[in-house]
């Protein structure tokens, strides 16, 4: 109702007149803090009492007539609330809004059905938020929701970790009573609305791990009761406001995980009462002095972009319990007395900085001391001995630096050390066993250092929790198993680059040679197991195919002999296989095929001799194969088109010696031109065929992918000669595979027609009486040919009757294809190579049959070798001819015919190759 006095100059000289009546303003003001709702009979009565003078007061200060007062129409009950609505728009946002609203039960309830309505997306397990909230129970009673025994109003929201998206409405600025405001973990977007300024009761605000984006509020510090505010994991962005910290009760802020970037507002200072600070994976630039000042029990400004020397001033805070600046930009060195003036210090982590010189020397001060990490700096020097007193510590992380020394048995004391990481680093000496005698570690971690010594051959450590061993890349020697047989926990084990050196000599003085235990099945929850790059010999036992959680085994680099076992085929769970560079010989088994979560598969430089699975081409995930320099056969499958996301395909290399079959060979599968993650291809120094592929990622690929294979065409770019576009690419083996079939054939038709010829004489001679009398049929015979007979029915018949004749049937039979041979297919071939010889010695030219026409359709198409084809025949007609000569002396014998069909079979097939 204020809004009737907006631009009145007496509203002006009013508000001045209640200035100068001290004891009536207090009145109003301290009404005008409590909500109109509150407001009870007793508290109108009191106001009523004062009105009078209150009148006067005005009366005298201004000269005027009122508009409202005991004499005026307007009821006195009208003007106290007009009075209030004026002087609370004088008062704070958080006391006042632009139009005082009468809050009530029926208030809550629609407002919290205006949040249901904005909620867009309901997830949540059995849709419980939309069945709950029914308006056919109390509010009071719906799930989040907690209301106070007294006026039944919503004190406390929490709607936090139920899957939800959507909106923040205005209207949950009407839930007057809330103190508590929490949607921590859900998917709400946008902005937050400003009319959640009205809810000063608020203590504690929760809108973390949400889509929420724009600017932190201002008005976030008009809240005096407030105690925690938590909005990390969202998308805030822009600067920290500097009127958050006039809630001088915070005691908790969490910014953490937003993009919020500057400088951190010096006015931090003013929060006397906050414990802890979070401000991580932003891009805050500076840290102000003003922080020494708070006593804070939490710091953390990780994965900033702070700057310069680190700030000292903070190690000062004697109330710090976690101190953290991982991942910044910060230099200079730490004090080495720093556990004097933190005495309470439980976490300490400067890792990922630019931090530099000794390590601390006095840690004795730090006995609360639990995680202690430094990692990935510049420190040198030894690690000091008294860390050892650190007694409570559970994580010690000195990794990525330049310490050198020896590691001191002191850590041994450590007896609740759960993870110890000194990987990288110049380490070098034994490492002391005491730290295996740690019953609660589960992680050592001392790779890359310049450590030695041998493991305990015969001593069994307990090592209970023990779950990573990562002892690579050092010099170390011995058995390396033996002394984590108890480890029944251990995921994964990391061992390469050391000098594990293959001959040993145990305690009875016996020489053997260093192997992969048998009893390496035993541990059951390996996920990953690296021994490569040692000098392991022997077979890989059979019971590591009981490692069924195994996700990458790394033996590469080694002397491993024997045959890939197919036990490794068990391990359904392989994601990376590498074998290669070991002595494995025989097929590679077809089963790894069925490894279907293999990424990564390298079994090349081996002495694998078989040809590459087809199951290998079902692999649909895998990204890098490697078989090359082995000794393997066969062709390309046109199924490795199917290998939809490999990156790297590595086939070179397959050559063998003596009288073992060919290597790889074949054409490239066109199909491969699909395969658009592929990366790197090589299929050098192999015995290739045909053209390469010139689509998809052949486009890009070098001629160093296809060298050593004579066979092969394509672009120049390739290094290769060009393919011949009009005659179709044969290789050798296919006119071997065509020739073995087709010269057979030429032999039987050539017996066939010498036999066709033989009975065609013996039917002329046979009606050589009735030949004068046919006056269609004319005969001739010249040396070398065959005289036209015109066919007819009679001769039809006579060829049927002669191979009709018992006699004739054992010949053909034995000539062509044995006893068993169908002798009615053989009968009717001879019957028509005679009507096709009749055919061919037709007088007319236009009558006769192709030589060329015939010979290619014999043979091998159109584009066969003609000229040899010819050459063929013409031997073959010549030898019919003279096995048909009219005297039985001047005939050739079987064996004669034998003998020179095939040195005539053995020419074309030299001319053909």
């Amino acid at each position: 109702m204020h809004n009737m006095f907006d631009g009145d100059l007496r509203l002006m000289k009013w508000v001045k007149a209640l200035i100068a009546h001290d004891v009536t303003v207090v009145v109003i003001l301290n009404l005008g803090e409590q909500q109109v709702e509150e407001f009870t009979k007793d508290v109108f009565d009191a106001v009523c009492r004062i009105k009078m003078k209150f009148f006067k007061a005005i009366e005298r200060t201004t000269a005027q007539p009122l508009l409202f007062g005991p004499n005026s129409a307007m009821d006195y009950t009208c003007f106290l609330p007009m009075i209030i609505t004026v002087l609370l728009t004088m008062l704070p946002p958080f006391m006042a809004s632009a139009e005082l609203v009468m809050t009530n039960i029926s208030t809550d309830q629609a407002a919290l059905l205006v949040l249901k309505s904005h909620i867009t997306n309901i997830n949540e397990p059995d849709n419980i938020l939309a069945t709950n909230w029914s308006t056919s129970s109390s509010f009071c009673y719906w799930i989040g929701v907690t209301c106070d025994a007294h006026h039944h109003r919503v004190t406390a929201l929490d709607l936090s970790y139920k899957h939800l998206a959507g909106i923040i409405p205005p209207h949950l600025g009407n839930l007057s009573f809330l103190t508590e405001l929490r949607f921590r973990n859900n998917s709400f977007q946008g902005s937050l609305p400003r009319e959640l300024a009205q809810l000063h009761r608020l203590k504690w605000i929760s809108f973390a791990g949400n889509n929420l984006s724009g600017d932190i509020p201002s008005w976030f510090g008009w809240f005096p009761k407030l105690q925690g505010l938590n909005l990390d994991r969202n998308q805030f962005s822009g600067s920290i406001p500097t009127s958050l910290f006039n809630s001088s009760s915070l005691q908790i802020i969490d910014l953490s995980d937003n993009q919020l970037s500057g400088s951190i507002p010096r006015e931090i200072g003013n929060l006397t009462m906050l414990k802890k600070l979070r401000l991580d994976q932003n891009k805050f630039i500076e840290a102000p002095e003003e922080i020494g000042n708070i006593k804070l029990e939490v710091l953390q400004i990780q994965y900033n972009a702070l700057t310069g020397p680190i700030p000292l001033f903070t190690f000062n805070i004697s109330s710090l319990k976690v101190l953290a600046y991982t991942n910044n930009d910060l230099s200079g060195s730490i004090p080495d007395n720093i556990c004097k003036n933190l005495p309470a210090l439980k976490g300490l982590f400067l890792s990922h900085n630019q931090l530099a010189g000794n390590l601390p020397s006095q840690w004795s001060q730090c006995e609360e001391l639990l995680e202690l990490s430094l990692s990935f700096n510049h420190f040198t020097g030894s690690i000091p001995r008294n860390v050892g007193n650190l007694t409570n510590l559970q994580m010690l992380y000195f990794s990525f630096n330049n310490l050198t020394g020896t590691i001191p048995q002191e850590i041994g004391n450590l007896q609740s050390l759960v993870e110890l990481g000194i990987q990288t680093n110049h380490m070098n000496g034994p490492i002391p066993f005491e730290m295996f005698n740690i019953s609660t570690i589960e992680a050592i971690r001392v790779i890359e250092n310049q450590l030695s010594g041998n493991f305990p051959s015969t001593t069994a450590f307990l090592l209970p929790n023990l779950k990573e061993l990562l002892i690579g890349v050092n010099e170390f020697s011995g058995d390396i198993l033996n002394f984590i047989s108890n480890a029944s926990q251990l995921i994964q084990l990391d061992a390469p680059y050391n000098s594990f050196s293959g001959l040993l000599t145990n305690p009875l003085g016996a020489s053997t040679t260093l192997r992969i235990p048998k009893d390496i099945g035993n541990l059951i929850g390996l996920t990953m197991l690296r021994l490569n790059n040692n000098e392991l010999t022997g077979l890989i036992p059979k019971s590591i195919g009981r490692l069924h959680k195994l996700q990458g085994l790394y033996l590469n680099d080694n002397k491993l002999e024997g045959f890939i076992l197919s036990e490794i085929c068990q391990l359904m769970s392989l994601g990376d296989l590498y074998l290669a560079n070991n002595k494995l010989f025989g097929p590679i088994p077809t089963c790894l095929g069925n490894l279907i979560s293999l990424r990564r598969l390298f079994l090349n430089s081996n002495e694998l001799s078989s040809t590459i699975p087809t199951t290998f081409w079902g692999l649909k995930d895998i990204l890098k194969l490697n078989l090359s320099s082995n000794s393997l056969t066969g062709s390309l499958h046109s199924d490795m088109g199917s290998l939809k996301v490999v990156i790297t395909i590595d086939l070179s290399n397959n050559h063998l010696s003596g009288n073992i079959p060919s290597t790889i060979e074949g054409v490239i599968p066109k199909s491969m031109e699909t395969i658009s993650s592929l990366k790197y291809f090589n299929v050098s120094f192999n015995e290739l065929q045909g053209g390469i592929p010139t689509e998809g990622p052949f486009a890009y690929l070098s001629g160093q992918s296809f060298m050593g294979n004579d066979a092969l065409c394509g672009e120049s770019r390739l290094a290769v000669p060009p393919c011949k576009t009009l005659e179709p690419q044969i290789s050798r083996r296919k006119a071997i595979h065509i020739l073995k079939y087709v010269l057979p054939a030429i032999t039987s038709a050539t017996l066939v027609l010498v036999l066709g010829i033989f009975l065609l004489k013996k039917y002329r001679k046979h009606n050589v009486k009735t030949a004068s009398k046919m006056d269609t049929m004319v005969q001739t015979r010249t040396l070398g040919t065959i005289g036209y007979m015109a066919p007819d029915l009679s001769l039809r018949k006579w060829v049927k009757e002669s191979l009709s004749h018992e006699g004739f049937d054992v010949m053909g039979a034995s000539l062509l294809m044995g006893e068993n041979a169908n002798l009615s297919a053989i009968k009717d071939c001879l019957s028509s190579v005679m009507i096709l010889a009749l055919s061919c010695s037709a007088e007319l030219p236009q009558e006769r049959k192709s030589m060329n026409v015939m010979g290619a359709s014999l043979l091998m198409g159109e584009n066969a070798n003609l000229s040899a084809i010819k050459d063929c025949l013409s031997s073959v007609m010549i030898l019919a001819l003279s096995c048909s000569a009219e005297l039985p002396q001047e005939r050739k014998s079987m064996k004669d015919v034998s003998v020179a069909l095939h040195k005539i079979k053995m020419k074309l097939l030299k001319e053909v190759q």
